[in-house]
C-alpha cells in the first residue's frame, strides 16, 4: 500500500527473474496500483485485511490472500520497499534444492539487510524464509512481524543462501509511517489470543517499549523468555530486558540479562551489552 516511491525499483528488480508476479494491494492512494499493474501478471486491490475505518489488521491475511492467488510451485516474496539483489539466481536455487531434496518441502533463508547508518552501513541483518517450496505447503502466521511457516504436519528442511539479498529500502520511501500501527494491531491480537500466541509477545513488548511504555514492556519480554520455544527471539527478549535496565541505571540486573542471553545464543551483541 502506497509504495509508489519504491515500487517500480522492487519489481523491475524481480520481474525479468520469474515466471509470475503476484501483487496484492491493500488500499493505495497514491498511484502503486499503476505502477503494480505494468509488471504483474496478477493484481488484485483487496481490503479484507482492514478494518473499517481502512486500517490494516492483519498482514498475513493479506499475505496468505496472495498466496493464494499464486499458481507456482516454488514461491518467493517480497515487500515493496525491498529491491532485491542477485534474484537472476531464484531458478537455480530452486532447481537445486529440487534436486536435493525432490517431492520434499524446503525453504531458503536469505539476508534482509533492513536497516543501514549514516555510513551506509548494514546495522540491522535479519535471516528471512525467502524462497520455498511446496506452495501449498506454507502459510502465512501472526498479524504483525508475520512469518511464513510450514502447516502443521510439513517439516521443511532449511538452508541458507547469500547468492539472494534483499535491500529494505528505508530512505528512499516517502510512504507516511504511523508510529503506533504495530503496537494498535498487537495490543488487539493479544487481547483476543492471550498469551497463545507466544511469539507475539515479544513484538508487542518491542511495540511497547518503542512507545516508551517500558514497565509493560518489561513484563512482556519476561513472559515472553518463559513462554517461547524458539531461541533466537528469546534471546532478543533478553537483551532488550538488559538494554532496559542499563538504561535504568541497574548494572546487576542489566548483566544477568545479558548473562542469560549469553546462554542462549553464540552471539556478540550480548557480550556487547555485559561491556557497556
Amino acid at each position: 500500500r502506497d509504495e509508489s516511491s519504491t515500487l517500480e525499483r522492487c519489481l523491475a528488480s524481480i520481474r525479468p527473474h520469474v515466471d509470475e508476479l503476484v501483487i496484492v494491494d491493500t488500499g493505495s492512494t497514491d498511484g502503486s496500483a499503476s505502477i503494480a499493474a505494468r509488471f504483474a501478471d496478477v493484481f488484485e486491490r483487496w481490503e479484507g485485511c482492514n478494518d473499517r475505518d481502512g486500517r490494516i489488521v492483519d498482514f498475513s491475511a493479506a499475505r496468505n490472500y496472495a498466496l493464494g492467488l499464486a499458481t507456482g510451485d516454488a514461491l518467493a516474496w517480497f515487500d515493496g520497499d525491498d529491491v532485491v539483489r542477485g534474484a537472476e539466481n531464484l531458478r537455480k536455487l530452486a532447481s537445486e534444492a529440487a534436486g536435493r531434496h525432490g517431492e520434499g518441502a524446503w525453504a531458503y533463508l536469505a539476508p534482509y539487510e533492513y536497516e543501514r547508518d549514516a555510513a551506509w552501513r548494514v546495522t540491522t541483518l535479519q535471516w528471512r524464509e525467502r524462497l520455498v517450496y511446496p506452495r501449498a505447503g506454507w502459510e502465512w502466521r501472526g498479524p504483525v512481524h508475520e512469518g511464513l511457516l510450514g502447516k502443521a504436519g510439513v517439516t521443511p528442511t532449511y538452508m541458507q543462501t547469500d547468492a539472494l539479498v534483499v535491500e529494505h529500502l528505508t530512505r528512499e520511501s516517502t510512504k507516511p509511517r504511523a508510529r503506533d500501527r504495530n503496537l494498535r494491531i498487537l495490543e488487539a491480537h493479544v487481547r483476543k489470543v492471550g498469551e497463545t500466541d507466544a511469539r507475539s509477545l515479544h513484538y508487542f513488548g518491542s511495540e511497547l517499549m518503542l512507545n516508551h511504555r517500558i514497565g509493560e514492556a518489561s513484563y512482556w519480554f519476561r513472559r515472553h523468555v518463559q513462554l517461547s520455544g524458539w531461541s533466537d527471539e528469546r534471546c532478543l527478549s533478553l537483551m532488550h530486558l538488559a538494554r532496559i535496565q542499563l538504561a535504568m541505571g541497574d548494572w546487576g540486573a542489566a548483566i544477568d540479562w545479558a548473562l542469560q542471553a549469553v546462554g542462549t545464543k553464540a552471539w556478540p551483541e550480548p557480550y556487547w551489552l555485559i561491556g557497556q
